[in-house]
């Protein structure tokens, strides 16, 4: 019987890579726990530290191929298409959109989103207005690549499918809702008892601080609510001290706890103890 030989671009994963990193973690890991006769898995990691985070130890028909290019970068476009091919791939998965375009393989792909068709302008970004023109135009031109070319899309909900079937009409056959799972971290055993003072609510908020997540309203909420607290945990710290300032000048700096980046085990323990997320 022929193996198949099915590659995954690994260099998105970990924590360094906030949510994509996260389900490129997990993915890797449930595939690596799950018998698979007939398949050997080929990851491409950027380097080793990357790889003992997510893949410690590879199982036996599982093989590391380190690929030290940045995603996004000219490099990409210009290495990895020569990197996978090397690998004689039979299929390639990229969690993302940013498949080379110089890529003939076989591919399905994973789009998170197109927040960026929907968000774009200066307000959403720290480049000068020609390098972000630039970098959008591309962004275009590469994720029509990914679908167009993709023999299965994969989206995590009903909505991004059908946002993607709205700008992309004609490869809507092609996307497949999987739907995303809840790390084993956030399952707790036992439930840890509400605070007794109903008097003060807390709130966390965990992601980054892009125009596009709307953290003003909720600002506005404690500025109406001085017995709400917030505290934002991400380890992104892009337009941090815009929103810091937003705080001091809304008089609600007292309110809001900026805690950067916090671990599972610890993020649980606030997610149970909070009024709200």
């Amino acid at each position: 019987m022929k193996t198949s030989r099915i590659g995954i671009d690994c260099r998105l994963a970990g924590s360094r890579h906030a949510g994509i990193g996260r389900y490129v973690k997990n993915l890797v890991q449930e595939l690596a726990a799950t018998q698979t006769e007939g398949i050997t898995w080929i990851v491409f990691f950027s380097d080793r530290a990357q790889q003992q985070e997510v893949l410690p130890k590879p199982p036996a028909h599982w093989e590391v191929v380190f690929a030290p290019i940045r995603h996004y970068s000219l490099q990409e476009q210009l290495k990895m298409p020569a990197i996978f091919a090397a690998a004689k791939l039979d299929l390639l998965h990229v969690p993302h959109f940013n498949v080379p375009l110089a890529y003939r393989g076989k591919l399905v792909v994973t789009i998170h989103d197109l927040l960026w068709h929907e968000q774009r302008g200066s307000a959403v970004t720290t480049l000068s207005p020609l390098m972000y023109w630039l970098k959008y135009a591309f962004y275009h031109l590469i994720v029509r690549h990914a679908v167009t070319t993709a023999t299965t899309i994969f989206v995590p909900a009903e909505t991004i499918k059908s946002t993607v079937a709205r700008y992309y009409p004609l490869i809507r056959n092609k996307i497949l809702v999987t739907y995303e799972g809840i790390d084993a971290t956030f399952v707790p055993a036992k439930q840890i008892p509400k605070k007794s003072n109903d008097q003060e609510y807390s709130l966390i908020y965990t992601g980054s601080l892009y125009p596009h997540k709307n953290i003003t309203v909720v600002l506005q909420l404690l500025q109406q609510q001085p017995n709400v607290s917030l505290t934002i945990i991400g380890s992104r710290s892009v337009f941090r001290d815009q929103v810091e300032q937003q705080c001091r000048e809304m008089a609600i700096l007292d309110q809001v706890r900026f805690a950067g980046y916090v671990p599972d085990e610890k993020l649980a323990a606030l997610y149970q103890t909070a009024d709200a997320l």
